[in-house]
């Protein structure tokens, strides 16, 4: 007992055995107690952060039918393409559209020219450094109407040229605001796909086994005994420069359908899934599951066709339907509260509360000041120069279950004030063909996906109510199609919202639909995942813009 005093040991010898033992055993613990709290101090200057490393296991739906950006038009498709390609912007995990394989851009002042300069530190997975030749090459795929690329549309009228090795152009002939977030298009190699001839290049093995510049680059194909895929393994691409990625490697596993996808789940067999229902969401959640939720960037509503309806052409009709319908009650029984309550076109802005209102009182107490009478049957009618109108029509919508249930909800809501209304229901292929395009609805049940840029043009100008416009209300106001061109050639964000803001104004006061709903993006991911952000989505694959900021593994750090 060297290390104790004199007086302690004289002390400590005269302990009894037992004291000895006791007396140890407090010093030892008086010891490790001020060690675990010297460390527990320390541990409050230190945090989790990131650490490179960790898989993930994600299950999607159905067969990836190309992994090319040019082509994709699966979920599948696209998800795979977007992790193994990169453009010359991206969207980050704050739905903010920053650079990518570009270093800078700059706008012309007329608003037509953009110059981006690329970065130096750029390569594709098969070490080929990326040149501008890269981005016009692919830009002149897309444009050509023989590849039928779903993506043709964003790029006709634009002049793309390789002004030198690191600078290209893109000249448009009208300012377009939202032109920016289309440079996010994934880059092909050259000098892969060059001597691809059109009639073959859907063929190409490319198309499946890609080659690109993204964060992943394709690591393994597992296919099963049919030839059909099974599995993706992705593995992080060492040269891929903007970004710290912290997942190393990520594993795509194909399902045929929701049944076998939420199955692997639960037998964990796949870690996360995305765009689960509303019904498999709250029930995987009450089971203990985590679930992630986004918002998307589309608006669901009921759009009136006044070309074939006369009845239509009343405001009043449309403003007490629009009156009658409880949209809470629609998103809590069909969504299951999965949803955010719309009053406008751009999803995000509606000035509504959720209310008990009696939203059918209101609507009746409109119509029967307008000389509107419920007749022996039930139903609204007026008499006019004409005859007898009677508030009768059909609502047509997709199959998807969802859709259906929303609409036998407003059949009950609208029946309360003495509407007649059928319901039509088709396969969404055969809605598009035999309804949509040819304008053959009195009523649509539909959703419209709005681009990140707040572009409204395509969905209300009046120019676009034909096919294959995507006007569906068929409205026409010429003081809202000059909002619209004028939010379209903004070259600033402020611009373009005080131009949608007016828009907004005049189709509240014009009612030619009943805006619903926006659906929430609902993403089932591992309680282990960390630092995982997700922005306002207009697709379902931009859930992958957050994988930067997401991490497996943990390291301290101060």
């Amino acid at each position: 007992m060297k290390l104790l005093s004199p007086k302690i040991k004289y002390l400590f010898d005269e302990f009894s055995i037992v004291e000895k033992v006791i007396f140890s055993a407090l010093s030892f613990f008086l010891i490790f107690s001020t060690a675990m709290l010297f460390i527990g101090i320390i541990d409050l200057f230190r945090h989790d952060a990131a650490a490179y490393g960790g898989t993930l296991h994600e299950g999607v739906i159905g067969v990836p039918n190309f992994i090319n950006p040019l082509l994709s038009n699966t979920s599948a498709g696209r998800d795979l393409a977007y992790l193994t390609y990169s453009g010359l912007m991206k969207i980050n995990e704050h739905g903010q559209v920053v650079p990518d394989l570009a270093e800078s851009y700059t706008l012309s002042d007329d608003g037509l020219t953009y110059t981006f300069k690329m970065r130096n530190d750029i390569f594709f997975h098969d070490g080929e450094h990326i040149t501008t030749k890269d981005v016009a090459f692919t830009i002149e795929k897309a444009k050509d109407l023989r590849v039928k690329s779903p993506l043709a549309s964003n790029w006709l009228g634009v002049t793309v040229k390789a002004v030198d090795e690191k600078t290209v152009t893109f000249s448009l002939k009208t300012r377009y605001s939202p032109f920016l977030e289309n440079t996010a298009i994934g880059i092909l190699p050259e000098h892969i796909w060059k001597d691809a001839e059109l009639d073959q290049f859907t063929f190409s093995p490319y198309n499946f086994d890609p080659i690109g510049s993204g964060a992943y680059e394709m690591a393994e194909i597992k296919r099963k005994a049919d030839g059909t895929p099974e599995y993706y393994k992705l593995t992080s691409f060492n040269d891929y420069g903007p970004g710290e990625k912290h997942i190393s490697t990520i594993y795509i596993h194909i399902y045929p359908d929701t049944s076998s996808l939420l199955s692997a789940l639960r037998k964990g067999d796949i870690e996360s899934a995305a765009d689960i229902k509303p019904s498999d969401a709250k029930a995987l959640a009450n089971e203990g599951y985590r679930i992630e939720k986004a918002k998307l960037l589309r608006v669901f509503g009921v759009f009136f066709n006044q070309n074939q309806v006369a009845l239509f052409t009343d405001r009043d009709v449309r403003l007490a339907l629009s009156l009658a319908v409880d949209k809470k009650q629609i998103i809590d029984k069909v969504l299951l509260s999965y949803a955010h309550v719309e009053d406008a076109p751009l999803p995000g802005g509606s000035t509504l509360e959720a209310t008990t209102t009696d939203h059918a009182g209101a609507a009746i107490k409109l119509l029967e000041s307008k000389g509107w009478k419920k007749n022996a049957g039930g139903i609204m009618e007026k008499k006019s120069g004409s005859g007898t109108i009677t508030l009768s029509f059909t609502l047509s919508t997709s199959d998807n279950p969802e859709l259906v249930a929303a609409a036998a909800l407003l059949k009950e809501q609208w029946k309360e004030i003495g509407a007649d209304v059928t319901i039509t229901s088709l396969e969404p292929s055969e809605l598009n063909q035999t309804v949509i395009r040819p304008r053959k609805y009195d009523a649509l049940l539909f959703g419209e996906i709005i681009g990140r840029g707040n572009d409204l043009y395509p969905f209300w100008y009046s120019g676009e109510r034909k096919d294959p416009g995507l006007n569906i209300a068929l409205y026409t106001n010429a003081k809202a199609d000059t909002l619209l061109q004028k939010a379209r050639m903004a070259t600033s964000s402020d611009e373009v919202m005080k131009n949608i803001s007016a828009f907004e104004d005049l189709v509240r006061a014009d009612v030619p639909a009943i805006f619903l709903y926006s659906p929430e993006f609902l993403y089932v991911v591992p309680e282990r995942l960390k630092g995982l952000t997700l922005p306002s989505l207009e697709l379902g694959t931009e859930r992958w813009t957050g994988i930067f900021a997401s991490f497996i593994n943990v390291k301290k750090q101060w």
